[in-house]
């Protein structure tokens, strides 16, 4: 009856070792088409900081959980004698403390929490519970949540800092800059507003700018971004496609984003090349402010006369600052 008990406990696990990666793969097709299950400006920002990308994550992510599930399959199958156990522990071990690892990069250096990272990491999480039950030793749960742990403590020791102004060549590349740039004489400050297609703070900051332009009259503004997903590139696109053709740049970026424009307006579809230039922008002001360690939009940059610059992170003090 033991046995037979812990071989369903292998079933369950190998099963949901499978959900996952279903899950997982659905997550991959939805980005394809510029979608995802989490809905945050930080999934964004944290996407932009994995050396490969989030497509090759997510595939090497759903490779895991498949060739752990056969594993797990194939041990039910021919029994827990052998070697093969042995692996699934250690793969999960191993999981828990690259999850650790994340987590605790996220957490210290980062100060922000990716949903589809923390999902997964409780996939493995309870992953690790049901396999314990499975093989009826509590000493692999501990193994792993020790694994997960030191991952976590070690990278808050480590707290990486990421590398100052001026010591890489990266800077920003606005995708629209007002003409006029470097004329101090008759302007106030020199702005530069850096923001998400994807984010609601960034659309609150907009439309106020937008209704109070009288304000903002004497400011050269420059506009960046940092989307590098589907659906939000293509709508910066549709804004730089058609920023030369108005007098009111905020008020079209502002009905571009909000979603109030479309072709009844007479705006002009952006064509492949301006797609692309945009791109490129915007992986160059995400690195911009990785360089500059910061972790979030809307963020404003303010050079006052060309002496003082200021740089101001989120809706309450970018809009104190302008009005």
């Amino acid at each position: 009856m033991v046995e037979e008990l812990k071989h369903r406990w292998v079933v369950v696990c190998s099963a949901f070792g499978c959900l996952v990666a279903v899950v997982l793969g659905i997550e991959l097709l939805m980005q394809s088409r510029g979608a995802s299950f989490c809905k945050t400006v930080t999934c964004d920002i944290i996407g932009d900081y994995t050396r490969f990308g989030e497509i090759f994550v997510l595939g090497a992510g759903i490779l895991f959980f498949l060739v752990l599930a056969t594993s797990m399959f194939f041990v039910h199958r021919y029994g827990k004698a052998g070697w093969l156990p042995v692996v699934v522990t250690m793969m999960l071990v191993g999981a828990l403390a690259f999850e650790g690892v994340l987590l605790g990069f996220q957490f210290f250096s980062l100060q922000a929490v990716c949903l589809l990272c923390a999902g997964v990491f409780a996939a493995v999480f309870l992953l690790t519970i049901l396999w314990s039950l499975a093989v009826a030793d509590s000493k692999v749960f501990l193994l792993g949540i020790s694994a997960c742990v030191a991952g976590i403590i070690g990278m808050y020791f480590l707290n990486p800092a990421p590398a100052g102004p001026g010591k890489g060549e990266i800077g920003l590349d606005p995708v629209y800059q007002q003409a006029g740039f470097t004329d101090y004489r008759v302007r106030k400050r020199r702005l530069t507003l850096i923001i998400s297609m994807a984010c609601p703070h960034c659309t609150t900051v907009i439309h106020q700018m937008a209704l109070h332009k009288d304000v903002l009259r004497d400011d050269l503004l420059s506009l960046a971004f940092i989307d590098n997903r589907k659906q939000p590139l293509e709508v910066g696109s549709l804004f730089a496609a058609n920023v030369d053709r108005t007098k009111y740049p905020l008020d079209l970026l502002f009905a571009v984003k909000s979603g109030r424009a479309g072709n009844s307006t007479g705006l002009v579809a952006p064509d492949d090349a301006i797609i692309d230039s945009v791109r490129k922008k915007n992986l160059h002001t995400s690195q911009f402010l990785k360089l500059m360690g910061l972790k979030g939009v809307p963020v404003l940059i303010a050079d006052e006369n060309g002496e003082q610059k200021r740089i101001l992170v989120g809706v309450k003090a970018i809009l104190h600052y302008l009005l």
